[in-house]
């Protein structure tokens, strides 16, 4: 609605002053975002499909005769459950018990073939290492954080890790050490929240999303750690996506929620045609089972996984 859009954005002007990093610091080094599309693991397909087949009954109850949805609040959870375990799925299925069949003898071999995600991290990752780069990996789960230590450990690579758990005083310490100069450390790993504001890693140069918030904001705020006044290098996002997943869906709204924010603050886009249809509140159970129903086309019908 142009009208409603041109009607906030006076209101706006009258309690808000935005200024952007380019406009208050003009020799900002410029950043460079890539969207690098991960294909699933073997692993990953059969976890992906038997989540999906656990609730085959809950779920083919949702769909009437004319394939119109209906939904109550036992339906609403299930979908909002299994929306949580394919996101994970789409992620590294070791994050379920018993997918790591001996945790005790896993090999790197192991870790990184279970997951597209992680193979195509570990490419990216030794091609920056071997060229000098630092960089700073974000993810939402603190348990892909556990098996992104195990990863660097099996490399033998230095880095720092800071999460939800982690207090202000060690918190402190690893930001010193990662910024010193000359500094060994080759990695931060931080979850999403925690490390997202209020942070100074301008000596890094490249920043790596595993997975993606739903708040897109949070993903900003998060490369911002790194892409800052102060920074002196080109700066490099990388946001890794399981293709054919509910991950390809969520990226999508974020950006219809970006596109719909820049519509709304910027000056002269009263008049700019849009047909953006972003809502502020969570997501319906309907939004949700379609965003599932992706996942559903894509899995099941590729057959060379099976």
């Amino acid at each position: 609605d142009k009208v409603f859009l041109a009607k906030t954005q006076k209101m706006l002007e009258i309690f808000m002053m935005r200024r952007l990093k380019q406009e208050v610091e003009k020799l900002i080094p410029e950043k460079l975002e890539t969207k690098v599309y991960c294909p699933l693991s073997k692993v990953q397909t059969f976890w992906y499909k038997a989540l999906l087949m656990k609730d085959v009954a809950s779920l083919a109850n949702m769909e009437t005769g004319n394939g119109s949805p209906t939904f109550n609040s036992n339906t609403g959870q299930v979908i909002r459950s299994l929306f949580m375990q394919l996101r994970k799925c789409s992620n590294h299925p070791f994050l379920f018990d018993g997918a790591e069949t001996n945790p005790d003898e896993t090999s790197l071999e192991d870790l990184i073939g279970a997951s597209g995600k992680l193979a195509v991290l570990d490419m990216l990752l030794r091609s920056l290492f071997q060229k000098g780069h630092r960089s700073v990996l974000f993810t939402q789960f603190t348990m892909l954080l556990d098996l992104i230590e195990d990863y660097c450990n099996l490399r033998g690579w230095k880095y720092c890790r800071l999460d939800g758990s982690t207090d202000r005083a060690r918190r402190n310490y690893l930001l010193r050490r990662f910024n010193e100069p000359n500094s060994e450390i080759f990695l931060f790993l931080m979850s999403t929240r925690s490390g997202g504001m209020g942070l100074n890693l301008q000596t890094a140069d490249t920043c790596i999303l595993f997975d993606s918030d739903w708040n897109p904001q949070s993903d900003i705020q998060a490369m911002a750690r790194v892409h800052r006044i102060g920074q002196k290098n080109t700066v490099h996002v990388y946001r890794l996506v399981t293709a054919g997943t509910i991950e390809e869906r969520m990226i999508e709204r974020a950006e219809k929620k970006l596109l719909l924010e820049m519509v709304n603050r910027e000056s002269n886009t009263a008049d700019m045609e849009t047909n953006v249809d972003v809502e502020a509140r969570g997501l319906s159970a309907g939004e949700l089972w379609e965003d599932i129903k992706f996942g559903c086309e894509a899995v099941f019908g590729d057959s060379s996984n099976n």
